[in-house]
């Protein structure tokens, strides 16, 4: 897969993120799951050629959920631009057994209660 990153907005969140408390560290392209290549293939599959940056929830201790929107929110102004998010439809990666993080038996109800909030966004 190929899609054009987008350096600026990554400068940016990275510049930005110490003011959220957010802790960002950059990935070799060759470092990236299923969980970026799915969402990827499906925007390719969907003629998306535009400037892409991939991000993923923060590790224990890197911040919270909530700092992480509030730092791409900051990013997006300080760019003056308006940004679109994808997020994967299976975030828990534990809905069934086999699951390469293993099966866990909420996983449906942490997905659906995601998914939900997301719907729900007041912009």
């Amino acid at each position: 897969m190929r899609v054009p990153g987008s350096r600026h907005a990554a400068e940016a969140i990275q510049r930005l993120a110490p003011a959220q408390g957010v802790t960002t560290h950059r990935l070799a392209p060759d470092r990236l799951d299923h969980g970026a290549l799915v969402p990827l293939f499906f925007l390719e599959r969907a003629g998306w050629q535009g400037e892409t940056v991939l991000l993923s929830f923060p590790w224990r201790g890197g911040g919270t959920p909530r700092q992480l929107g509030r730092l791409l929110a900051d990013a997006s102004n300080d760019r003056g631009q308006r940004w679109g998010l994808l997020a994967s439809g299976d975030m828990s990666h534990r809905l069934f057994e086999g699951a390469p993080a293993g099966f866990h038996p909420r996983a449906r109800e942490f997905d659906e209660t995601f998914s939900t909030r997301v719907a729900n966004l007041q912009y």
